[in-house]
């Protein structure tokens, strides 16, 4: 029986990202958020744009 070797991925932070609509996403830097459309970051990051303390 082989052991799997467990390599965890390193997490480096987030970045904020402002779309085209003027949302503002809070994603994981290591996403390349340049190419993706406004319902790709909605699946992939978190809309803070709607944030009570942001106002």
């Amino acid at each position: 029986m082989s052991k799997k070797e467990f390599h965890p991925k390193r997490y480096h932070g987030l970045r904020w990202i402002k779309a085209t609509s003027g949302a503002t996403y809070i994603c994981p830097s290591d996403l390349d958020a340049g190419s993706l459309s406004e319902a790709q970051l909605k699946k992939h990051c978190v809309d803070e744009s709607h944030n009570p303390q942001n106002s």
